[in-house]
């Protein structure tokens, strides 16, 4: 794969691995050859169910960052109908931080830090990643934003009151991500294995979680937002310094957070925020 890069701007399935799902994207606010320092960046987590989608769903939030100034990188990771898993998935994100840390030179990307950007699935794998892997990655993780991202599998609204067919799919999604069968019964005793633990953001809270804004909608049929709430009151504890965590409740939204101008105007404020803090621009 070869391309013309002082002329470009965008650039469209650069390969991470060996899978076909192993590839990113990069979107620059110009052209390389006009780019005189590098760039500070984000990073861009697809949802989907961790059963669908790929990182051409952000691609418009890409080119929303490219107009403030920034850089921004789509990444896949394979799905867990794939045969994946979260460790899996997580295998795949470090991945591709590894790509951007060796390779982003030649794109102008700053790679000594970044910010992780997240929507539904793609939220808890930020989460997860930014909490979990923090000294693990190659790149410092600046700032997170999940957007309805799960962030507790404990939480008891993920499964009471469902409809069979809801509960099934959401014991399925569980014992897909962590690799062993997750039952009712396990679920509605609060007996949870440590498995479900593990794949589970919240229980990687400690003094060093990078700072982070999460966004919910109070009518969210599919990630409860009592799990932002959950996951907030724990980093407040940590730490109750508003300048490293924030909440947003959409309050007349579902899962798109559609319905709330408000909400909506006050993510796009703490984005410039959280930006100009911890991700600024040279």
């Amino acid at each position: 794969m070869s391309y013309d890069i002082g002329e470009q701007s965008v650039f469209y399935d650069l390969p991470f691995g060996e899978h076909e799902r192993h590839k990113l994207d990069i979107f620059l606010p110009q052209s390389l050859n006009s780019i005189e320092k590098k760039l500070p960046f984000f990073v861009l987590i697809h949802g989907g169910g961790w059963t669908r989608g790929d990182k051409s769903r952000y691609h418009n939030f890409a080119r929303f960052l490219n107009s403030k100034g920034y850089a921004a990188v789509c990444v896949s990771y394979r799905l867990l109908n794939m045969g994946s898993d979260c460790e899996g998935i997580m295998s795949d994100i470090h991945a591709g931080m590894n790509f951007i840390k060796e390779n982003g030179g030649k794109y102008m990307l700053d790679t000594e830090k970044t910010a992780l950007v997240g929507n539904s699935a793609g939220g808890h794998v930020a989460l997860l990643y930014g909490y979990k892997m923090k000294e693990a990655s190659p790149i410092k993780i600046a700032f997170i934003i999940s957007e309805v991202g799960p962030t507790d599998f404990c939480d008891p609204s993920f499964f009471e009151n469902c409809p069979d067919e809801v509960l099934h799919n959401r014991l399925w999604l569980v014992s897909a991500l962590t690799g062993e069968p997750v039952s009712p019964e396990l679920v509605f005793s609060g007996n949870f294995p440590e498995s479900v633990l593990r794949i589970s953001p919240i229980n990687y809270v400690d003094k060093d979680f990078p700072p982070t804004i999460l966004e919910y909608g109070m009518e969210d049929p599919v990630v409860p937002y009592t799990n932002g709430e959950r996951l907030f009151k724990k980093l407040r504890e940590t730490d109750p310094d508003e300048a490293r965590s924030q909440l947003i409740l959409f309050r007349n939204s579902g899962h798109d957070l559609a319905n709330d101008a408000e909400a909506k105007e006050r993510s796009l404020e703490l984005l410039d925020i959280f930006s100009a803090r911890y991700l600024p621009l040279p």
